[in-house]
């Protein structure tokens, strides 16, 4: 029974109380000094890191017991490539359901809202996908300024604008006399 168990579990020692060597575990290492260590005593515990150009996915755990029965426990991946935060542009703001988000992996894709006093000018909200290289694709301007009407000109005076788009600017010019 000892020799078919070795053949399944390759992490499997023939010493009762001791796990063998640290499993390979996928975009992950362990630390430098105990890396090449080949015993490890029922309750070692090892905590991976990931591999460089790599994140911890959070709430993931990156640490392996070594368990009473002398097996490893398992590991779920823990490391994946991912993006920073999602570009901030004016005309949109991050959605909340993306906004809440901390871990943004490579091939999310993020929505956005128009900002107040922007609108939609198609039928598509903006995105942003986070690339293989880990940046964030350009966020496309679908939302442009609201119009705020043409201003009236107050009594004794005139008002001068380039446009009456949101955030504009406005030059009273007031009457001689």
């Amino acid at each position: 029974l000892l020799g078919a168990e070795l053949l399944l579990n390759p992490f499997f020692s023939s010493f009762p109380g001791d796990c063998g060597p640290l499993p390979d575990v996928s975009r992950a290492e362990p630390p430098e000094d105990v890396r090449h260590r080949d015993s490890f005593p029922v309750g070692s515990k090892v905590t991976y890191r990931c591999l460089q150009n790599f994140s911890k996915i959070p709430s993931r755990l990156d640490t392996i017991v070594c368990l009473k029965n002398s097996l490893w426990s398992n590991l779920l991946e823990f490391c994946d490539r991912n993006c920073q935060s999602p570009p901030q542009v004016a005309f949109a703001k991050l959605s909340e359901e993306d906004e809440m988000k901390n871990f943004y992996a490579v091939g999310i894709t993020v929505h956005y809202d128009c900002s107040p006093g922007y609108e939609n000018s198609t039928n598509v909200l903006p995105t942003s996908t986070c690339r293989e290289n880990s940046t964030w694709s350009e966020v496309p301007k679908l939302c442009r300024k609201q119009s705020c009407g043409p201003p009236t000109n107050p009594e004794h005076g005139t008002v001068v604008a380039t446009d009456h788009l949101f955030l504009a600017r406005a030059e009273v010019v007031c009457d001689e006399g």
